[in-house]
């Protein structure tokens, strides 16, 4: 049994101190990718399978409500990369994608040069035009998951059928990031312009059509995607030979982590992800099993929103107060983390992001004053609350530890379980009382703003707060990190005083793998498999 732990002893402060500079960053050079150790020799062909715990809802990036997905770094290219350069330090840098290069002539500016040679997997040629009809629809698109990403996006320009012109309404420093997997997330790929004209958004659903490495072949909604080798790729393997090494790929959708567990002890998958706490030993004693933790991201489990507009905690702050000093995330840490994880008191903000500060006022377990607040509210004798959870272990099992905790001050609670894609045309209708989801931790700040800014797409539970509004728009139009750091800091005081939304653990990001399974690329919320191979 192989175990690794990418970057370990990193100092994430210092890790996360290098995001502000790698996005500022003046003139980047043509370069991509890492050099592969030297006497690699990669095996071509076979078919990789995967099992994560989402499903997808739409192959379209832009439109999808997956806020990552890696399946999508297969299918769709981004303008940007965000590698890890120094695994010692934990430093990344944002590095040529589709785009060769960039720079800045000014505050508000970014013109970007693109690659050449390049095709979709429908034949048509990427070019700038097409740069310019993606970035215009992630901005503009009613329904895009990329929106609050690019708010601050003015104009695109094409320059030359090579060249695109970004002009910002103001500075804009996490654009780049925003623009990569980091920050954007699976919802910035490139598509293809002549497809999605020719099909429309739901035509497109049926034949995608991106840059990456392979191309679509079926999808069967809530049980798979599958897709095979695109012979046109512009970018080449270690043997001098295009990407991708494998010939096809099948991602499945298994919700329950102990299944998809016991399909990889079977060998009928080859890499999975979040595997229970209490299945780490069963993984790490399996000789043909790697297991593999992130220390650069994982979930805020328990990330959870109370409903402002209507029903029990509306215009009651005491009993918004009461529920939050109910919860015991110390005992969520130790009973569903099994001391892998740790308590979460900060929604959205983690250890080294910039603004986080723990020294902030949080809502720790006092049960005797929420017993007090729920008599100063006028509840002395409990209320009744019903909680939307998501149909899988990990909130199902979150939900009735919360429940627990709930029952024993009066907050008497109904868990309402759903399936995610139910669950967020319930959230979104504004009909539920309380809701939860896992959050993880960003490469930049700024990129709360597409959980915490008023309308914005992944706000789940509709949390809105102008003064929140105002501090993001003001964090993010400096490059000065010391007046970037004190809006945040301004923006979690301003949800604390809210008591609208809070967390309860962190669990690090996992994989687990078999052994025949070569060339993931360590990314910051996860992996990359354009270079997978296997060694079989």
């Amino acid at each position: 049994m192989e175990k690794k732990s990418i970057g370990k002893g990193l100092n994430r402060r210092k890790f996360l101190g290098f995001v502000g500079l790698a996005a500022a960053g003046a003139a980047i050079p043509a370069h991509g990718g890492t050099p592969a150790p030297s006497g690699t020799k990669v095996k071509r062909g076979g078919e990789a399978r995967s099992a994560w715990y989402w499903t997808l809802d739409t192959p379209d990036p832009h439109l999808t409500t997956l806020s990552w997905g890696y399946d999508f770094s297969l299918l769709y290219d981004t303008l940007v990369r965000y590698d890890l350069v120094d695994e010692k330090t934990g430093k990344f840098e944002t590095r040529p994608e589709l785009a060769e290069s960039w720079e800045r002539p000014d505050d508000t500016t970014v013109v970007f040069k693109l690659r050449k040679g390049v095709k979709f997997h429908d034949g048509s040629d990427f070019n700038a035009d097409v740069v310019k009809y993606n970035l215009e629809r992630m901005r503009d698109h009613p329904k895009s998951a990329a929106k609050a990403l690019l708010t601050s996006v003015a104009k695109v320009e094409v320059v030359d059928p090579f060249t695109v012109k970004v002009t910002t309404k103001k500075p804009t420093p996490s654009l780049l990031i925003n623009l990569s997997l980091a920050g954007g997330g699976c919802n910035v790929g490139i598509v293809s312009k002549a497809q999605m004209e020719k099909l429309g958004d739901n035509g497109f659903n049926a034949k995608p059509s991106g840059t990456g490495p392979m191309q679509f072949a079926e999808w069967r909604k809530d049980d798979r995607l599958i897709l095979k080798r695109f012979d046109g790729y512009w970018k080449n393997g270690i043997d001098g030979k295009p990407l991708p090494y494998i010939d096809s790929y099948v991602s499945r959708f298994i919700a329950d982590p102990t299944v998809a567990l016991a399909e990889i002890r079977s060998g009928t998958v080859d890499i999975t992800t979040q595997v229970d706490a209490k299945d780490v030993p069963t993984v790490t004693g399996n000789p043909n099993l790697v297991y593999q933790v992130n220390p650069f991201y994982g979930r805020i489990y328990m990330t959870m929103g109370l409903n402002q507009t209507k029903g029990a905690f509306k215009d009651n702050l005491k009993l918004r107060q009461a529920a939050l000093y109910a919860i015991n995330r110390e005992a969520l840490a130790k009973t569903l983390a099994l001391g892998i994880g740790r308590a979460h008191y900060y929604p959205y903000w983690n250890e080294g992001m910039l603004g986080y500060d723990a020294t902030l006022p949080r809502y720790d377990f006092q049960p005797d004053k929420a017993k007090a607040l729920l008599k100063d509210a006028g509840l002395g004798s409990g209320v009744d609350v019903t909680v939307s959870v998501i149909n899988r272990p990990a909130d199902t099992n979150a939900g009735q530890v919360l429940k627990s905790m709930w029952d024993a001050v009066g907050i008497r609670t109904k868990l309402e379980t759903l399936e995610r894609l139910a669950w967020i045309d319930k959230v979104k209708a504004l009909n539920y009382e309380v809701c939860f989801w896992g959050a993880g931790p960003a490469a930049d700040s700024d990129i709360n703003r597409t959980y915490l800014t008023t309308g914005a797409p992944s706000n789940w539970s509709s949390y809105s707060n102008r003064q929140v509004d105002q501090l993001f728009d003001e964090a993010g139009s400096t490059y000065d990190a010391q007046k970037r750091a004190r809006a945040y800091k301004q923006i979690q005081q301003l949800m604390f005083d809210d008591a609208l939304l809070t967390s309860g653990y962190f669990l690090p990001w996992n994989f687990v793998y078999q052994k025949h399974v070569k060339g993931l690329i360590t990314a910051f919320s996860g992996v990359d498999l354009k270079e997978i191979w296997l060694d079989k």
